[in-house]
C-alpha cells in the first residue's frame, strides 16, 4: 500500500503507508482500522471490523487460492465467485453498520 491522498481539513498531501495504519479495539470483538494525517492528526477510518468479517477475509483469502489454480472447472469458478461476492457485500454491510453507529463517537 503506497497511496497519497489529500486531508480534508488541511488540504496537504498524505502519503499512506501500511505501516501508517492503526488498529484500535472499540469494544468486544470490534475493531477499527484507521490513519491519521501527518500534518494536523484528523483521523480517517478504513474499515471496521468483528469477527465475522475477519472470518470472511480469511475466507475470501482461501478462495482467492482455489480461483489461482488452473485445473478449476468454470463451474466451481463460478461458485467460488459468488460466494466471494456475496461475502464481499456481507463485509461491506457489516463495516458500514459499525461505521453510522460509531463516527459521531470516535
Amino acid at each position: 500500500m503506497n497511496n497519497k491522498l489529500i486531508c480534508d481539513k488541511c488540504k496537504r498531501e498524505i502519503k499512506l503507508k501500511q505501516k501508517h495504519t492503526k488498529i484500535v479495539k472499540i469494544e468486544n470483538d470490534i475493531e477499527r482500522m484507521y490513519f491519521k494525517c501527518h500534518h494536523c492528526n484528523t483521523k480517517y477510518t478504513i474499515s471496521y471490523t468483528d469477527d465475522e468479517f475477519r472470518k470472511n477475509i480469511n475466507t475470501l483469502n482461501v478462495i482467492r487460492v482455489k480461483l489461482a489454480d488452473k485445473s478449476i472447472s468454470v463451474e466451481a469458478a463460478s461458485e467460488l465467485v459468488k460466494e466471494y461476492d456475496t461475502l464481499m457485500a456481507k463485509n461491506k454491510l457489516i463495516s458500514q453498520g459499525y461505521r453510522k453507529k460509531y463516527e459521531s463517537v470516535v
